[in-house]
């Protein structure tokens, strides 16, 4: 199933088709970031270490407005549907296992 571009949650199947429509360069790598929200400090600087094992960059980690811990990852590639859909799987396991909220993803598109 397509993911939506902003949200972990299933998008209309027409959603990737459209991204690659609009997208004047769909099979570019790029920059995609990755949003993880944790409790605690210390939960999110672990995870943010995971990340790193798997060659995720780290962008930054910080406390947000509503008092939790973002983690902002970052990983060059092509974001397309199966990817992002291993990615998701993958990035939702290593979130639980950190007791960390995987957030979702966004990338950039081409006009």
């Amino acid at each position: 199933m397509n993911k939506s571009i902003f949200t972990t949650e299933p998008a209309h199947p027409r959603v990737a088709e459209w991204v690659r429509y609009l997208d004047e360069h769909p099979d570019q790598i790029r920059p995609v970031h990755f949003f993880f929200y944790a409790n605690e400090e210390g939960d999110a600087y672990r995870l943010a270490h995971e990340l790193q094992n798997l060659d995720f960059r780290i962008v930054q980690v910080m406390e947000s407005q509503n008092r939790r811990w973002l983690c902002l990852a970052e990983m060059n590639l092509v974001p397309d549907p199966p990817v992002m859909d291993l990615c998701t799987d993958l990035l939702h396991k290593v979130a639980r296992d950190h007791s960390v909220e995987y957030d979702g993803w966004e990338t950039r598109i081409d006009l």
